[in-house]
């Protein structure tokens, strides 16, 4: 359900963190719940073990086990800074600059080194200072210059984020490799754009569309024709500017939406909106909303008819985008303009609109 109606509407902010703030809850705190959901996992599936050794069971979920298929990947991003050791595994815990010191070392030197697999750190304290053996320090001088043990606990940090502490966009950035970046980004990514639209449009800007012309029955005589006209090849070019049946709909919204849109190729086309529509403005929002909402529906008509065998008239397809766009902006206020006065007499928006402030009461 929450998936459906996120798909459809932008939903408020208020709603969003009203959301985190169950999950983190239960990840975390467990104010409402009996058990966290990371508590409940330390005690049941990692128990006193070391999470970095632990191997991947065979009857256990497909989330336990995907995470224990990361932890490779998670412990390169973390950075164990050391109080007291006694949350700090020796050999497995990266908390040496260079990174755990089990993958740094040779098996036979682990049997020898007089440490055990998974020792803490605590352990090593001798009369408030570390002790080390003599061939650790040999093998790691860098060792000798750590600071001594103090009361404080130990603490992690997370190396991807410049705060040390997790962030989404900063662990993205770590795992994926910079990309550049896109003339049609503006243009896809709408703030009043309906989420599923915007899928639909980012496969199309790519020409990622499954149309006939690039599926694997592209060579097979016959099955290239267009699902909506029965009359060209199918293709990018031919769906949104050439076929009979999507071309007076696009009509129609460039009149409706107060837009002109240039009766050409399809790459050509989102050159030319990725560089006129990407202003902030309501104009170029509406736009990219029109554009989006557009192409989501004429999709969806021509998959009903090659998978579905169902087949909606012109004005049926058309009323589906007129009210996809209509209810998305039904729950939206915009500033005072003539633009806007005439957005809200066509799209029949009573309180598009937002009404001007009050000045405020003169006391006498």
């Amino acid at each position: 359900m929450v998936n459906y109606w996120s798909s459809l509407f932008v939903l408020p902010k208020a709603v969003l963190a009203e959301v985190n703030k169950l999950l983190r809850n239960f990840l975390w705190s467990g104010t409402e719940f009996k058990h966290t959901g990371a508590k409940w996992v330390r005690v049941q599936l990692v128990r006193d073990r070391c999470f970095w050794t632990l191997g991947t069971p065979q009857n256990c979920s497909s989330n336990w086990k995907k995470i224990l298929q990361l932890k490779g990947v998670a412990r390169s991003m973390i950075l164990q800074k050391v109080g007291n050791g006694e949350h700090t595994y020796f050999w497995e815990d990266n908390w040496l600059h260079g990174g755990p010191l089990s993958l740094r070392v040779a098996e036979g030197f682990l049997q020898d080194s007089q440490i055990l697999p998974h020792q803490r750190l605590s352990s090593l304290i001798s009369d408030g200072d570390w002790s080390f053996p003599a061939s650790i320090l040999e093998q790691f001088p860098a060792i000798a210059l750590i600071a001594p043990p103090s009361s404080s606990p130990d603490s992690s940090s997370w190396i991807p984020s410049p705060t040390g502490s997790f962030t989404l966009c900063h662990t993205i950035g770590w795992l994926e490799a910079p990309r550049p970046s896109t003339i049609w980004h503006h243009l896809v990514w709408s703030s009043l754009s309906v989420p599923r639209c915007k899928f639909s449009l980012w496969l199309a800007v790519q020409n990622r569309l499954s149309t006939l012309n690039r599926s694997s029955m592209r060579d097979v005589p016959g099955l290239r024709l267009c699902h909506l006209c029965n009359f060209s090849d199918e293709s990018h070019d031919h769906l949104f500017f050439a076929c009979t049946f999507a071309r007076p709909i696009w009509v129609y919204l460039q009149h409706k939406s107060r837009f002109h849109a240039p009766p050409s190729s399809w790459n050509y086309f989102v050159a030319w909106a990725s560089h006129n529509w990407s202003g902030r403005n309501l104009r170029c929002a509406m736009n990219r909303l029109t554009l989006s909402s557009a192409i989501n529906k004429i999709w969806e008509e021509r998959n009903n008819r090659a998978f579905r065998n169902q087949k909606s008239s012109q004005m049926v397809v058309l009323r589906h985008i007129t009210e996809l766009i209509r209810q998305n902006l039904l729950s939206r206020q915009v500033k005072d303009s003539p633009f806007a006065r005439k957005l809200a007499l066509h799209w029949d928006l009573p309180s598009f609109v937002r009404p001007p402030a009050k000045p405020p009461d003169l006391i006498v």
